[in-house]
């Protein structure tokens, strides 16, 4: 399976036109890791339940402002799979970014 990175420009634009439209849009998995610390690729997909707390993150990419997951619970959806370099990048960097500490499987 090949992964897709949706260059950051083109979720900006996805984001905004969904915006236009008033629907409500929260970044997750890689992306919200990216918006978190700043990043600009990446996504990861798996079937949670988000509750508002869990989206209550804020973030940015390319420069545009993002509602996100909170970094813990982005650290908690690295789990429970097996990783791949681009997760563990990613709960590397949000880690030491934010000054967390990384889920077990990464420790």
């Amino acid at each position: 399976m090949t992964d897709y990175v949706m260059p950051a420009e083109t979720a900006c634009r996805l984001i905004a036109a969904l915006d236009a439209r008033e629907v409500a849009v929260c970044v997750g998995g890689g992306w919200a890791v990216d918006a978190l610390v700043g990043l600009h690729y990446g996504s990861v997909t798996a079937p949670f339940r988000f509750t508002d707390h869990d989206l209550s993150g804020a973030g940015e990419i390319a420069g545009m402002p993002v509602r996100c997951e909170r970094p813990e619970f982005a650290l908690q959806n690295r789990s429970g799979y097996e990783s791949r370099d681009v997760d563990r990048h990613d709960v590397a960097v949000l880690c030491d970014h934010l000054g967390l500490r990384p889920p077990p499987a990464y420790r």
